[in-house]
């Protein structure tokens, strides 16, 4: 089970289902209002309908698998992310990624922010585990991070651990309702300070203002004693990750 807040009342998160795999849900912080959150199927043989058209502030925000298999950045179902208004979907991305996920509706309501190990705009040529944004009609796609590590790490940004190369850690993104400043927890060491580790970072959702904001040992050997220090778990006002 992995979950995150969706806003100050209500969090949204998925639990796994032998029989038919991943479920996504929503919940009230106080536990009442459970509700299921069907993602739309694919049919064989179906083609996108350009019927476009106004429609309100999106209400649900999700990745789903489009039954495509890919290679890249590990061999999975192709992800991409949606939203959702009511009976309305949109799908806000097409990056062909086994690891589009970790999406994040920003309290403008308007931008939504994901991880994803996909080259859209040309800046991702290692394949690495980056920050995007797009706004909630898939325009205007953009990287915000310029993680360039030279080893990604194997899952992109699907899973892993601070050994396994750069990636996002755990889909822990949180945004400071007071600044607007993304937080997040990462595996990388752009600063070249700390080469097995995960720290804080914080960003501006136009990609500026990158800073690391923690400086952890994370794993250091003297002889046969391994010490391990690392974050966790992170808040900023009003969530928890």
């Amino acid at each position: 089970m992995s979950a995150s807040f969706l806003d100050d009342r209500r969090i949204s998160g998925f639990v796994y289902d032998s029989t038919v795999g991943d479920r996504l849900f929503t919940v009230r912080r106080d536990g009442t209002d459970f509700q299921w959150v069907e993602v739309p199927s694919p049919i064989p043989g179906a083609s996108v309908i350009l019927d476009f058209r106004l429609t309100g502030r999106p209400t649900d925000l999700f990745s789903a698998a489009l039954g495509v298999e890919t290679d890249h950045p590990h061999r999975g179902p192709v992800q991409e992310v949606f939203i959702r208004n009511g009976e309305n979907f949109l799908q806000l991305t097409a990056l062909g990624e086994s690891d589009t996920t970790y999406q994040l509706l920003l309290r403008d309501r308007e931008h939504v922010v994901f991880g994803s190990s996909g080259n859209p705009v040309g800046q991702n040529p290692s394949g690495t585990c980056q920050i995007f944004s797009v706004d909630r009609f898939a325009g205007h796609l953009r990287q915000l991070t310029r993680f360039d590590p030279g080893v990604s790490s194997p899952f992109g940004c699907g899973g892993g651990s601070f050994l396994d190369g750069c990636t996002l850690f755990d889909g822990a993104f949180g945004q400071d309702p007071a600044t607007g400043a993304i937080v997040f927890d990462a595996t990388c060491d752009p600063f070249g300070l700390n080469p097995r580790s995960q720290q804080l970072y914080v960003i501006r959702p136009d990609g500026s203002g990158f800073r690391q904001l923690t400086h952890y040992r994370g794993v250091t050997v003297d002889g046969d004693i391994v010490d391990v220090e690392l974050p966790g778990p992170v808040a900023t006002p009003g969530a928890v990750f």
